[in-house]
């Protein structure tokens, strides 16, 4: 069962979950890696409501934008393509 979530105040007022483990970068990965597994458009950073979801989570998230994901899931394609191949 879920349990109520602890916010820390930020500088500017905002609150961010405690205990985050947020980064640009991991954000950047993660949501690319799931794009791309699940075969669901790079559009869907441009989606209000999914942006709205992250932003509950950290009002300071930086959503990356759909050229940003579609040249991330090509570097992971060619890394992972270099990894199989030694």
């Amino acid at each position: 069962m879920a349990t109520a979530a602890h916010h820390g105040q930020l500088s500017d007022g905002a609150s961010r979950v405690v205990g985050s483990t947020y980064t640009p970068e991991r954000l950047r990965a993660l949501i690319g890696i799931w794009l791309a597994s699940s075969s669901r458009p790079f559009a869907l950073v441009n989606d209000a409501g999914f942006q709205d979801i992250l932003a509950m989570f950290d009002p300071c998230v930086s959503i990356p934008s759909q050229p940003t994901i579609s040249r991330d899931v090509k570097e992971m394609y060619f890394i992972a393509r270099e990894n199989l191949a030694s």
